[in-house]
């Protein structure tokens, strides 16, 4: 999703141009916007892919069940 909103633009529209290919004031804002959201995309994925493989490496039981009963790790 976030090479899709800052590069690729094939499900999204481009930032607006003028007919020499210039960012209109419109189209700037769009795309510090597109920046930004893909930005945060990225960030969020790379977090989530490192918190997986930090599961791999170091793998913890989510719910264990003992003598007293069951404990979650939430």
């Amino acid at each position: 999703a976030a090479i899709e909103i800052v590069w690729a633009h094939s499900l999204t529209l481009e930032p607006e141009t003028d007919e020499n290919g210039v960012l209109t004031s419109r189209g700037a804002k769009r795309r510090n916007q597109d920046l930004i959201v893909g930005t945060a995309f990225f960030l969020s994925g790379a977090g989530m892919v490192a918190v997986a493989l930090g599961g791999l490496v170091n793998p913890r039981p989510v719910a264990v069940v003992g003598d007293r009963g069951l404990r979650l790790r939430i």
